[in-house]
């Protein structure tokens, strides 16, 4: 039987497998490295996101509160204008109200037609 040689090049490959394990460590400990720093910094960022949110409630709960006593009073008001629109002003509902009626029932107005059609040059600014 003969014996394995052992080669320059079979040392070199394994100096080079070495090389590569050693670097395959630091790179996993990198890794855990940056997790744990961008875990630790998330972190912080949640409890300062906390501690503004209890700074901030006690203001936005009052907006709310303000909110919920006078909304009867918006409706009145946008109830009044849509009467008022339609029964005495037409110009007011054809050109005002009727643009934003979805809005002041609570629904998103839809986007306003463009003048300009296609082919056709941009109106002249007033």
């Amino acid at each position: 039987m003969e014996q394995p040689t052992h080669s320059p090049e079979s040392a070199d490959l394994k100096q080079q497998l070495a090389d590569l394990r050693r670097q395959t460590a630091w790179l996993y400990l990198g890794l855990a490295v940056l997790s744990l720093t961008v875990a630790g910094f998330i972190g912080v960022q949640a409890r300062r996101a906390a501690k503004d949110l209890d700074l901030i409630r006690p203001a936005s709960m009052q907006a709310v509160e303000t909110y919920r006593k006078e909304e009867p009073l918006v409706k009145n008001f946008v109830g009044q204008l849509e009467a008022y629109a339609r029964s005495s002003n037409p110009d007011y509902n054809q050109r005002v109200f009727s643009r934003y009626a979805n809005w002041a029932k609570g629904t998103p107005a839809p986007a306003a037609p463009t003048s300009v059609t296609p082919g056709s040059s941009a109106p002249p600014a007033r």
